[in-house]
């Protein structure tokens, strides 16, 4: 039988018997702490860019689309995570090559677009807005998510169908007391085409994000929500926020959305193509005046540009 008391042990060895007991329990005290505190105290996965850069090529290889959207999927998630930690993400998206950030002059917000292949020969566009807290509160992130064949020139669309794009700029622009936010970007097309779409990002008091607002005058009695270029892609489209001439005060200035004039294809050309072909002849622009994108034909460029 066990004894739980031997009266031969004197104090001096009671003591001890203590002692390494409670360096005993310490030490295994500390252990657990060292090993469980990653799973108490870590927050949700940050990854690095050598993670989310070989994700993202693999959207761009040849494999069914139901793989494809699983992966984007983790892409998605892993951005989420970076943006919701807003310390993690100084530079981080200057390294990823997949994708196109940009945030507003004003420091409202940030929005984070791509784009990958599926096998209808068409693309897949994913995206997130992070509108960025005051004093302290926390940054709200809206997700975007496509709606395949969406790009209507007369309709507002919210996150939960938006047509995608890849935008490449973002222009600020303010009359009285609205900012206007114009987004240039980039959409695919079937083989032979290309497109560019001209749109406005409207972010309300309350944080609510739509795209597409009747902001641009195309002529009289002609106003559209979004303006979109479809040309061959066979040949380069001039899309940019530049400084020119005004039309009839050449010596007055503008910042101004410069694009070439697409027509249609000419036999003595000697080539057809399947869209229209961008004009380097003649360019034409959208000025912003009064709250209003205006567009201005007929530019003349050949001062250049500031």
């Amino acid at each position: 039988m066990t004894k739980i008391f031997d009266p031969h042990i004197n104090n001096d060895q009671l003591n001890s018997c203590k002692i390494t007991l409670i360096k005993k329990s310490l030490l295994f005290f500390c252990l657990s702490i060292f090993l469980t505190a990653p799973h108490l105290f870590s927050q949700p996965e940050i990854s690095q860019p050598d993670e989310l850069n070989p994700l993202a090529k693999m959207l761009f290889e040849n494999r069914p689309d139901s793989v494809k959207f699983q992966i984007n999927g983790r892409v998605e998630d892993l951005i989420h995570a970076h943006l919701a930690h807003t310390n993690s993400v100084a530079g981080l998206f200057d390294t990823l090559s997949f994708l196109k950030s940009l945030i507003s002059e004003n420091g409202k917000f940030r929005i984070v677009t791509w784009a990958f292949p599926v096998s209808n020969g068409s693309f897949h566009y994913s995206g997130v807005v992070q509108v960025f807290g005051n004093r302290g509160s926390k940054d709200t992130l809206i997700r975007l998510h496509h709606k395949m064949g969406e790009d209507d020139l007369f309709k507002t669309f919210v996150p939960s169908e938006w047509p995608g794009a890849v935008y490449y700029d973002l222009i600020e622009r303010k009359y009285r007391q609205s900012t206007t936010y114009t987004l240039l970007g980039w959409m695919g097309a079937e083989t032979g085409k290309a497109k560019r779409v001209v749109e406005i990002l409207d972010l309300d008091n309350e944080d609510q994000v739509r795209f597409g607002a009747p902001k641009f005058m195309m002529g009289p009695g002609e106003t559209q929500s979004r303006v979109v270029f479809e040309y061959t892609d066979q040949v380069p489209f001039h899309l940019k926020y530049e400084n020119h001439s005004k039309p009839g005060k050449k010596r007055k200035k503008e910042d101004m959305i410069v694009f070439n004039r697409l027509v249609g294809n000419n036999p003595q050309m000697g080539r057809m193509y399947k869209a229209k072909i961008p004009d380097y002849s003649t360019f034409d622009g959208l000025i912003f005046e009064k709250g209003k994108w205006l567009l201005y034909r007929d530019l003349d460029l050949r001062m250049g540009t500031d």
